[in-house]
């Protein structure tokens, strides 16, 4: 499949494309807008527009954004979404145009294919968005699935409500979960992360607030949030660890214990937000908070000088 295109290729195939779909644009999934381009003077000018979420009704960025998925794996990939009374399929490729890293959005109204005697169409909605939290959210947990975080950690980093600008980083994990597993089973592993999980949701703040938790690895939670300081958010968290041991999990009559630590990084700047220094940074941290009272290594990252807590 093509993906590297000239202006002139890439407007002629849209054009094509418009008599197939309704819906036809760019989009940069990193800022998530509409990107309208030009040519002027033989230079391409990229005007970033509207939010992409806008046409389905959303505040923020889909929680199942093909877009994103798209420009992380490099294949295309389709979904449902729904306007109103109308439903539309939408395909997304990954397009190179001229060094600059777009997504071709395609979609077109598939209502009247969807639709039959025995469901309505508030029914065939609610299987479409119950699908779509399906894909991205983990069944045990329901936090959302490791590649979730690649596809919208930069865009939550760069929307923070906060004003003078932080956004907080996390990893929660589980102590000793490998070894409840060897003795206890897989079951008994899926009581502890789901408990961890209740107990994480009970003190952070949720998604209302822009925040969101998605497991990390197979032990350990990675909670974003741009709302709260960072010593709101240093009491929230440990809040969590404290209260984790007095959880009640029980594996049929044998009481499982629950014991958390934590790293955690507030960034004052966007400029400082490299996805893969602070990830780095965080498992160290959460390393050294397994041998510290607290349980609990923060840090926050400020431009030209980190501050150590």
């Amino acid at each position: 499949m093509k993906y590297e295109y000239t202006y002139a290729e890439l407007k002629n195939e849209m054009s094509v494309l418009e008599n197939t779909f309704s819906i036809v644009r760019l989009v940069d999934p990193i800022i998530c807008r509409v990107v309208h381009v030009t040519l002027q003077n033989d230079k391409l000018i990229f005007s970033p527009t509207s939010p992409c979420y806008q046409v389905w009704n959303r505040s923020q960025q889909c929680a199942n954004c093909i877009s994103a998925r798209t420009l992380r794996s490099g294949q295309a990939c389709t979904k449902f979404e729904c306007i109103e009374n109308q439903v539309f399929q939408i395909i997304c490729r990954y397009i190179l145009l001229e060094n600059t890293k777009l997504i071709l959005e395609m979609g077109t109204d598939i209502t009247a294919f969807v639709l039959d005697s025995r469901k309505t169409k508030e029914e065939i909605q609610e299987g479409i968005r119950d699908l779509n939290h399906k894909m991205v959210t983990d069944p045990v947990t329901q936090a959302y699935r490791p590649h979730y975080i690649e596809e919208h950690l930069l865009h939550t980093a760069m929307n923070t409500g906060n004003n003078p600008y932080s956004f907080h980083l996390a990893l929660i994990g589980i102590d000793g979960l490998e070894e409840i597993r060897k003795n206890s089973g897989h079951l008994a592993c899926d009581g502890i992360l789901r408990a961890a999980a209740d107990s994480i949701r009970k003190y952070l703040p949720g998604e209302d607030t822009g925040a969101f938790l998605a497991l990390y690895n197979e032990d350990t939670f990675l909670f974003a949030a741009g709302s709260d300081t960072h010593e709101e958010l240093k009491e929230k968290l440990l809040k969590v660890i404290h209260n984790a041991p007095a959880v009640p999990i029980l594996f049929g009559e044998k009481p499982l214990s629950l014991q958390l630590c934590a790293g955690l990084i507030t960034c004052t700047s966007p400029e400082l937000i490299q996805k893969d220094r602070l990830i780095n940074t965080l498992d160290s941290l959460r390393e050294k908070a397994g041998q510290l009272p607290l349980r609990l290594a923060d840090r926050i990252i400020r431009p030209a000088q980190d501050q150590i807590m």
